[in-house]
């Protein structure tokens, strides 16, 4: 029975359905995460700004939408529409709570794409204007794409939206790979422009090198298999149920796996200012005055730290302060 069960050839209409449940059982899944995500930051968060705080309920109430939407998909998928699997199955291109998923998706991740633009330009990582500027113009022309193509799936231009949706992933993750790069770049040019190799700065740095590059990571492969699906669907014209089944659970967990890597990243400062006084290292004594002031001295809120740089020291300046924020 069970070889049966697994042999057998699914239909088009199965891989649809199972598809948006698989999609709904990820994004209930990263929900959990995040709640407890945002649990641990309430613990963190008394000496961050007030925008800061504000950006992490946005992000919040943006994954509650989606994981409600969701629900909503499944309650009419298994139960609304139950007795008949055509309907069930086309659900996606007749209902707007289904076809609204890609403005959910957009939206998301421009949030959160925005934050760490603000991150990379409002540190002392980096006051490269034209870096930030090209990224966020990657940004609103996905958005724009995003738009175009939840226009084109209302007025049922199924073949057009799966190719602007392409258009949009590969925007977005041309996007994403330039703020990583151009963040670990300026964090490398930093760490090496250093004499203090094993100094908390030093380390620090490292550390925001590993942060940045793991954070970024799930969100970018999530991305690239996504544009992949699409341009299958675009170039076979919504004719492989394989691929539809893989950009259903791919788009609807993406925003989330976005969420989740800012907050992994606002999570981590502390675990990172820990690490750094934690270290054992090794210093003469013509620098052990600055290490033990960099020990000493916090920024005006957590995981930040007001440091004045040349190319060949580093040291803290109360007078002409600079955030390094995680």
């Amino acid at each position: 029975m069970s070889s049966r069960l697994f042999i057998r050839e699914l239909s088009a209409n199965d891989y649809t359905r199972s598809g948006w449940d698989l999609a709904i059982c990820v994004s209930l899944f990263f929900q959990g995460v995040l709640c407890a995500q945002f649990a641990h930051y309430m613990t963190l968060s008394k000496r961050d700004s007030i925008w800061l705080k504000l950006f992490v309920t946005g992000l919040a109430v943006l994954s509650v939408a989606r994981c409600c939407q969701c629900l909503a998909i499944m309650w009419m998928q298994n139960v609304t529409l139950f007795p008949s699997v055509e309907a069930a199955s086309t659900l996606w291109l007749r209902h707007w709570v289904p076809k609204s998923n890609i403005m959910l998706e957009a939206t998301g991740a421009l949030y959160v794409q925005i934050f760490f633009s603000r991150r990379l330009w409002a540190s002392a990582i980096s006051r490269n204007a034209y870096i930030v500027t090209i990224c966020l113009i990657f940004f609103a022309l996905g958005l724009v794409t995003a738009v175009v193509g939840t226009v084109c799936l209302f007025v049922n231009r199924i073949t057009w939206t799966a190719g602007l949706i392409s258009l949009h992933l590969g925007l977005v993750l041309c996007g994403d790979s330039l703020l990583t790069a151009s963040t670990v770049f300026y964090l490398l040019r930093h760490y090496n422009a250093s004499i203090l190799s094993r100094s908390p700065f030093a380390i620090k740095m490292k550390l925001l090198v590993r942060l940045t590059i793991q954070s970024a990571a799930p969100a970018a492969i999530c991305t690239f298999i996504n544009l992949v699906a699409d341009m299958r669907l675009f170039l076979d014209e919504i004719e492989d149920p394989r691929a539809l089944m893989a950009a259903f659970i791919l788009i609807i967990a993406l925003p989330q796996l976005y969420a989740w890597s800012a907050m992994w990243t606002l999570n981590s400062r502390e675990d990172i200012w820990v690490a750094v006084d934690n270290r054992t290292y090794t210093v003469n004594l013509a620098t052990s005055a600055v290490l033990a002031d960099l020990r000493s001295v916090r920024g005006p809120h957590v995981g930040e730290v007001p440091f004045q740089g040349t190319q060949n020291n580093f040291a803290p300046s109360r007078e002409n302060e600079k955030l390094l924020s995680v």
